[in-house]
């Protein structure tokens, strides 16, 4: 049996792919009943010490340290890379544990997964080594600077607590039925790194005209406001707008503010006061923080990329609390469409993304993914039955609701009546009631009423999903998801059981597929790029494209294949040959 080895490395900063570089790292070997080292190990100066610090590092991951060390690290993703970096080789191979990984399962509400504070909680780990050495995480050398002194006993507790979690979380994973879930989460480490480390590209040229274009139209839209509320009002100021708008011009308060109960300045309350009086001042703030914004992302996108446009954002595998996962430095998971619903002033963001040169990018989304685990979640046998024929459930919705005319309507007319019917048959998966169906449609209350209860009478089981599930919150304080995931809901919001078990179930589905596409690539130059929500792109060579429906036959096999869930998955296809905004269907 391996030996159990923490590792923690100690950096210039945070990002690899920005130049920061690994300096320092500590290692922990302590059994359970405390015997065992603890050791610092710097590769800065002086030279005898950096070269047998070295010399340690090269040994924990030569063959040797392989065979016989299982490394544990807290939030490994990073230490991995920072690791490579040094090294200039990949560890694939190496046998790892996930301490973090391990908190977001079992304790999966927490505010945090720091590990000075799960130290504490758990263990009573003194804190007191934390503050003198996080004075040192923001500055010019990140921790480098910070004296040996203060960091020294900073690196030991950090190795220790990490050490800590692994023999406290380990024997639970087998006692708890989670080791597949367990094995999953930290291959998908070495999947996040490969991604991570190919990137995504933007087109610097055009990021420039679109930060120096939006500039200049949020710069007329506050000419638009100062001649409309003179100059001494700041439009970015919520206080000075609530007294511009509200008290000075006297227009009515459409909504307040959570926390403050003050009159709301938000887009919402904005376009609703748009839509009551017309008046060009709304327009004006609305313009001045979309433009505003939107430069900012633009700019954003030219700080964060490389003089190839190369982005390497950082993945959070299991940054929410059920499950799924986050990116951010950019946050390319919100990234604005030429066109959005409900947003006055959309941002063409997109058109700034595009296939690395001598590549293609091919975008597989899955479809009607929610749908389909909200089916799978009712164990509705009409439901599934719909899905498991090729029909179209949210077509069948929409006809119960709206009867003949929906049964008659053609064109637009019907894609609306059956956009309308898909939220109204996911209000009533969420546990909407039969009160709230007819708003959620465009009906009449009375109407709603009736036509939430033939629905019922159709899908019994589909109807009564959230019901049961809150109730099975509220006697056992979570739900489980098709991969036997437990995730726990809030005690206060038993409702939402349904939507954590809805969405800890796709990202089960979503990071599985990801490690068995991340497998079938390897490390080679095509392979995935980006997960972004339930979407996945792969880079592919323009030489290639002969052999790319071959591809994607194989990769879609990899991304439906879950016996797990009883209603059959799909993926749509798109090829990006030139930016992500002009992305077309693409036939497999």
């Amino acid at each position: 049996m391996k030996t159990l080895l923490t590792y923690d490395t100690e950096t210039t900063g945070l990002y690899r792919h920005d130049g920061d570089e690994m300096f320092a790292f500590s290692t922990c070997n302590k059994n359970p009943d405390g015997y065992g080292t603890t050791a610092v190990h710097r590769l800065d100066p002086p030279k005898a010490r950096a070269r047998a610090s070295q010399a340690r590092l090269d040994a924990i991951w030569s063959d040797t340290g392989k065979r016989r060390y299982a490394k544990v690290m807290h939030n490994a993703r990073f230490d991995l890379g920072m690791t490579e970096k040094r090294l200039g080789r990949s560890l694939r191979g190496h046998e790892i544990h996930e301490t973090m990984a391990l908190s977001h399962i079992f304790q999966n509400l927490l505010p945090t997964h720091k590990l000075e504070y799960l130290g504490w909680e758990l263990f009573g780990y003194d804190r007191k080594f934390d503050a003198p050495a996080h004075k040192y995480l923001n500055s010019e050398r990140g921790m480098l600077d910070c004296p040996e002194e203060v960091l020294t006993p900073y690196q030991v507790a950090d190795a220790e607590r990490t050490h800590l979690l692994m023999h406290f979380f380990l024997p639970r994973i087998a006692q708890e039925g989670l080791q597949e879930v367990y094995d999953m989460e930290r291959r998908l480490v070495w999947t996040t790194l490969t991604i991570e480390d190919r990137g995504v590209v933007v087109n610097r040229a055009r990021c420039r005209e679109m930060a120096e274009h939006y500039m200049k139209e949020a710069d007329l839209a506050r000419e638009r406001f100062r001649t409309i509320a003179g100059y001494g009002v700041n439009p970015g100021s919520a206080k000075q707008l609530q007294y511009l708008l509200f008290k000075k011009m006297g227009f009515p308060v459409v909504k307040l503010t959570k926390k403050a109960k003050q009159p709301s300045t938000d887009a919402e309350a904005l376009e609703a006061l748009i839509q009551q009086t017309n008046h060009p001042i709304f327009a004006a703030i609305l313009q001045i923080k979309a433009y505003s914004k939107a430069a900012d992302v633009f700019a954003g996108y030219l700080d964060v990329s490389d003089d190839d446009g190369v982005i390497h954002p950082s993945i959070h595998p299991y940054a929410a609390k059920t499950g799924r996962e986050s990116c951010s430095r950019p946050n390319l998971h919100n990234v604005s469409k030429e066109t959005t619903r409900n947003v006055r002033y959309p941002v063409p963001a997109r058109r700034v993304f595009k296939p690395k040169p001598g590549f293609v990018n091919f975008m597989l989304d899955y479809s009607g993914i929610e749908a389909r685990i909200l089916a799978h979640m009712s164990g509705d046998e009409g439901v599934i039955k719909i899905f498991q024929e090729g029909g179209d459930f949210h077509a069948v919705a929409s006809e119960i609701f709206y009867g003949d005319m929906f049964r008659n309507a053609t064109g637009a007319a019907r894609k609306s009546l059956r956009d309308a019917g898909k939220n109204g048959d996911f209000r009533i998966g969420y546990g909407g009631g039969e009160d709230k169906l007819g708003g959620t449609i465009g009906i009449e209350q009375s109407l709603g009423v009736a036509a939430y209860r033939r629905f019922k009478a159709r899908f019994p089981k589909y109807t009564n999903l959230n019901k049961r599930q809150a109730k099975e919150v509220r006697e056992c304080g979570f739900v489980t998801t098709a991969f036997g995931r437990p995730l726990c809901v809030p005690a206060d919001k038993a409702f939402a059981g349904t939507n954590y078990d809805s969405q800890g179930t796709a990202a089960g589905i979503l990071k599985r597929a990801q490690n068995r596409i991340d497998e079938y690539f390897g490390t080679s130059e095509e392979g995935m790029v980006l997960p972004i929500h339930d979407e996945l792109w792969i880079q592919w060579p323009r030489k290639r494209l002969r052999e790319a429906k071959g591809m994607l036959r194989d990769v879609i096999a990899m991304m439906v294949d879950f016996p797990q869930i009883s209603v059959p998955l799909e993926v749509e296809v798109k090829i990006c040959t030139s930016d992500w905004n002009s992305a077309k269907e693409y036939e497999v």
